[in-house]
């Protein structure tokens, strides 16, 4: 695994953390549909990760 990898896998385990997605009332209400940020940040991180991955893949 290369350090980039492992760099980007890192801030994508945290981000969940660090922008209150892994609150229990945050995960309730989206579940409920009641708040839609869950779904704005999963529709965000979908969006992002495609491009990184092709970055990744050209690296080697």
């Amino acid at each position: 695994m290369s350090a980039v990898s492992l760099a980007l896998g890192v801030v994508f385990g945290a981000l969940p953390f660090v922008s209150g997605m892994a609150d229990y009332d945050v995960i309730h209400r989206g579940l409920l549909l009641q708040e839609g940020q869950l779904y704005r940040m999963m529709i965000a991180v979908v969006g992002i990760a495609p491009p990184l991955l092709v970055l990744l893949r050209r690296r080697g």
